[in-house]
């Protein structure tokens, strides 16, 4: 019931809520200009991903990874989250508001089907093939997001079973390395302002097995990498984790990330120190206060 926590604020019977808005109240909202003064934005230290498990055929092909990046319409799959006011297209792994983040795009917003198709045949793998995307069906948008996915990868010899299951079941299924899931969207948030929360934690190649390594990334070449940067500090930790991102993307490409979302309150006119702290991914309920 968000949408009905969102009527009530605009309606003066609920001060704010804990969640972000639902999509369908982030559209409406954004053209009243009355609320204009009580809504919050904010970009997310956020990224929602395509992970591909680089343990499973035809996975475990970096060009065929790379096809992946290059097929997929960032700009359509971001349309069923909510379009350009709740997320920005992204190609790369760092997320705004991470220590070291800098932006660059080595992967088209809308696909490059030329390129993708080159990369499939490059990869000598025989398509078509039969993949599951799994994700979670009990939130507004993934099931949407994975149909675009399965008509965008249909061209390129990968036709995707979409599997979807309440986000409680689909979370524990696919951190089990042992069920070998393909693929699959995920979101994933950081746990402090730091490129080592989304870099190491997320794929870090040393443990290709951990639960938050999804994707399996384990290439053994990338390690030295992965421990200079986490060993780091200040401006030469910046750097290698800026090196770092781009040099995983454009040579090996272990996942297809999708966009970054943003951040969308409203609260209402008797709230006051209204602070959303990009670094925590939350509100600050420190400075919050009722007039």
């Amino acid at each position: 019931f968000r949408s009905q926590a969102a009527l009530q604020i605009q309606a003066g019977q609920l001060d704010f809520q804990t969640s972000n808005l639902a999509t369908a109240d982030i559209i409406r909202i954004s053209h009243d200009a009355a609320l204009r003064s009580q809504v919050h934005e904010s970009p997310r230290p956020e990224t929602t991903y395509l992970f591909l498990n680089n343990q499973v055929a035809p996975f475990n092909n970096v060009d065929v990874r790379k096809a992946v990046n290059y097929a997929i319409n960032r700009t359509a799959i971001l349309a069923q989250w909510g379009g350009p006011l709740v997320g920005t297209v992204s190609s790369q792994i760092m997320v705004p508001g991470a220590f070291g983040y800098a932006h660059y795009s080595d992967y088209p917003a809308t696909p490059d089907l030329a390129m993708a198709k080159k990369l499939m045949a490059a990869s000598g793998v025989k398509t078509p093939v039969t993949l599951d995307l799994r994700t979670q069906d009990d939130t507004p948008g993934f099931m949407n997001m994975a149909q675009v996915i399965q008509a965008n990868l249909k061209p390129i010899g990968i036709n995707v079973k979409v599997v979807g299951t309440p986000n409680s079941v689909n979370g524990s299924y696919i951190i089990n390395y042992k069920a070998r899931v393909p693929m699959g969207i995920e979101p994933w948030s950081l746990d402090f302002p730091d490129a080592e929360a989304l870099i190491n934690t997320g794929m870090d190649p040393a443990t290709p097995d951990a639960p938050a390594n999804i994707t399996r990334f384990g290439d053994a070449s990338y390690i030295p990498a992965f421990n200079q940067a986490a060993a780091a500090q200040g401006s030469a930790r910046a750097s290698a984790y800026e090196t770092l991102d781009k040099n995983l993307m454009t040579k090996v490409a272990p996942y297809a990330p999708i966009f970054n979302a943003r951040w969308y309150d409203l609260v209402s006119t008797r709230v006051g120190g209204y602070v959303y702290s990009v670094a925590m991914d939350a509100i600050n309920y420190n400075t919050l206060y009722i007039k």
